[in-house]
């Protein structure tokens, strides 16, 4: 028996499709005026094998479901539950019974499942799933009243996409009956405590399989190792395929798969941190190269669209303007380590006081994101700032023709923020912040004190004693020509970020002050030269060892994608009655 293609059903509508898995069939009909909606039932191989016992908890769930899940978001909506439900025999014959059936909102789309064959999910995609399931968890435990309201059958084949990308969480409680939940559920999503007893009804089993769900989104593939009796290779695994996540969603994934249930967070703490505008906009941040629907924007996809077959764009990064390198988006490592500050105090021979030592350190060392941007290669010179002079009459810096005739191509210097800032404007750029500033300093590969490495190399960077003696070549200037010593360049080629002249950032620390890094000849450059160190200074301020470069915004153009997935992991096989 089961529904038949062409078959019409009591309720006037006509069997589309059919569709199978897990414990029940569900077919696609369509109504007198063309409308469409799924109608489930039991399936009758599970019907044989359970007996009425799964009739009555499948009718029961589905009578709960047309009451509460209405006010549910991200649900497929139930419209009616049937005790009974008939469709047309073949060829005329005698109309056939077909048991409990719960007719519900048709979703148009592929399911999750479906998605993870080609390879985990975008960060900004995989949120937006799971937090929108997280919070249709959340608002059926609290609409529910006294009769929680579970799912208990959480896995990608019961969460389905539309065509416009909205989350869609289908299959609520309907696996009450234990021995209709030992031929449905999936053993990869249940908890410890689950697993154990299959009767369980606890929210905390849905955030344990929730968080299933997020790692394998994340990753393409379950965890590598068994973690029913702790998280520790979590974290590495996300690290492998996602070096961009965020800790904070790298904490979650660990604290929802914690096998102590009293450890998990609950939904409503899930979906708030998913959802949350800070997080969204991290996310959007990290897949901003990522290829996307112009239709639906479905992230992380190459064309056509997986999800509403739209066409989908990609931004490519048009080169960086002469005299300028790319500084492409990813994490670096920030901050120093409490032994990289003590090793570079005694490089200076000061010693290594507690006070000190945090003072370099601050929040410690920490991977960040950055997004791309492109940053000079050298510092302004005296030449390209009496260029901006002249051309808008702006105020020169003390005394600063005779550096102009004595060191062209030497750094400016004595230039205020302000001053900084409107040269910046009149090229077109803008000043770099201190996150872009030690990016462009360190790399991404490692987390070294100085451009070069962990050592401090004196004849790598522009220098001179504390005394005041000027290094050979420098004449009554304090400073020297611009990259003069490429061995101190930056692994992404950028000079003269250590010594030289200390160099203004566009953000800082205090109101009415701004930042200014890379240590100038004659100081201690073994501190004043460290990536992460800063030094503040009043917006007005102006000296002769503090100048500045410029940065800009990478500017990205866009066109269509015609290229392929992101290289497949493992993803699961397992369908829900959607596509199967």
């Amino acid at each position: 028996m089961g529904f038949r293609v062409g078959a019409r059903l009591s309720t006037g509508h006509e069997v589309l499709e059919v569709r199978r898995g897990g414990f029940s069939e569900v077919a696609v009909v369509r109504g007198a005026h063309d409308e469409l909606l799924a109608v489930k039932r039991i399936g009758d191989e599970v019907r044989a094998q359970v007996g009425d016992a799964a009739e009555r908890a499948f009718l029961h769930e589905c009578e709960l479901a047309a009451k509460v899940l209405e006010q549910v978001p991200f649900t497929a909506r139930p419209r009616i539950a049937m005790p009974s439900l008939q469709q047309s025999g073949p060829d005329g014959g005698p109309a056939e019974p077909l048991g409990p059936a719960l007719l519900m909102e048709y979703v148009d789309g592929p399911s999750l499942s479906e998605l993870l064959r080609a390879g985990p999910l975008s960060l900004s995609q995989t949120a937006r799933i799971c937090g929108s399931v997280a919070e249709a968890l959340a608002t059926a435990l609290d609409t529910a009243g006294e009769r929680a309201v579970l799912h208990r059958d959480l896995k990608p084949g019961n969460i389905l996409l539309s065509r416009t990308n909205e989350v869609r969480l289908v299959d609520w409680g309907l696996s009450a009956a234990k021995a209709v939940s030992a031929v449905s559920v999936r053993i990869d999503y249940l908890s410890p405590q689950r697993a154990a007893d299959l009767d369980l009804t606890d929210p905390a089993d849905d955030v344990y399989a929730l968080g299933m769900v997020l790692h394998q989104c994340l990753t393409g593939r379950f965890p590598s190792h068994d973690i029913r009796r702790g998280t520790g290779t979590l974290r590495h695994d996300l690290a492998e395929r996602w070096p961009d996540v965020p800790d904070e969603l790298a904490n979650m994934v660990m604290a929802m798969l914690s096998p102590r249930p009293e450890d998990r967070p609950d939904a409503r703490a899930i979906a708030g941190t998913l959802l949350h505008s800070d997080m969204v906009g991290t996310l959007a941040q990290r897949d901003f190269t990522e290829p996307y629907c112009g239709d639906c924007g479905l992230v992380g996809r190459a064309a056509p669209c997986a999800v509403c077959g739209g066409a989908v764009l990609r931004r490519v990064a048009r080169g960086p303007a002469s005299g300028m390198v790319r500084v492409p988006a990813g994490t670096f490592v920030q901050g120093l380590t409490e032994a990289q500050a003590r090793h570079a105090l005694i490089l200076a021979q000061i010693p290594p006081s507690d006070d000190q030592v945090q003072q370099l350190t601050g929040s410690g060392a920490r991977r960040v994101h950055c997004p791309a941007f492109d940053i000079d290669r050298t510092p302004v010179t005296n030449e390209e700032y009496a260029a901006f002079v002249d051309a808008v009459g702006y105020p020169e810096p003390e005394r600063f023709r005779e550096a102009l005739a004595e060191g062209p191509d030497h750094p400016v210097t004595s230039v205020s923020w302000k001053d900084a800032l409107c040269y910046a404007l009149w090229r077109g750029k803008r000043l770099p912040s201190s996150l872009e500033w030690e990016k462009a300093a360190r790399g991404a590969e490692d987390d070294r004190m100085y451009p070069w490495g962990n050592a401090f190399e004196p004849e790598r960077c522009e220098h001179r004693s504390p005394a005041g003696a000027p290094s050979s070549g420098r004449g009554a200037l304090l400073t020297a020509p611009v990259g003069r010593l490429p061995a101190g360049q930056s692994p992404w080629g950028v000079h003269d970020l250590v010594g030289n002249v200390n160099e203004w950032m566009s953000d800082g620390p205090t109101p009415g002050s701004r930042g200014a890094r890379g240590g100038a000849a004659g100081e201690l450059l073994q501190v004043y030269g460290l990536v992460s160190f800063e030094v503040r200074a009043s917006l007005d301020y102006t000296g002769p060892t503090l100048g500045f470069r410029c940065a800009a915004d990478a500017v990205f153009d866009i066109e269509p994608c015609a290229g392929a997935h992101r290289e497949p992991g493992s993803p699961d096989t397992g369908q829900g009655w959607t596509r199967e």
